[in-house]
């Protein structure tokens, strides 16, 4: 096997590894329909990998300005997940004030 073919093995493996290359790819595209399919499509995800999963989510409906519905996902402590509640609050608050005490 050449390097060159072991190196692009090594990249089309690598990329097969990553449960969140599509989710997180059609979140930056900002293409927030395809973000919840492809959530949908990592259902059977759990502890860690389902809150970064979740975390997408939320910020797809944050960015949509579904903030009822993103914070109904927004639970538990996970670092993803309380940012997502930090942006959530930010978004939510009215005045500077507010937004101060959200980022403190």
């Amino acid at each position: 096997v050449s390097t060159q073919a072991a190196s692009a093995n090594f990249f089309y493996s690598s990329m097969d590894e990553d449960d969140f290359y599509a989710l997180r790819t059609a979140y930056y595209l900002g293409d927030y329909g395809k973000v919840e399919q492809e959530y949908n499509n990592l259902n059977s995800l759990s502890g860690m990998k389902a809150k970064e999963r979740d975390s997408y989510l939320i910020r797809s409906l944050v960015a949509q300005k579904r903030l009822k519905e993103a914070l109904k996902l927004a639970k538990g402590e996970a670092s993803a997940i309380v940012a997502c509640k930090q942006l959530i609050g930010y978004k939510q608050s009215k005045s500077e004030e507010a937004k101060d005490s959200v980022i403190d």
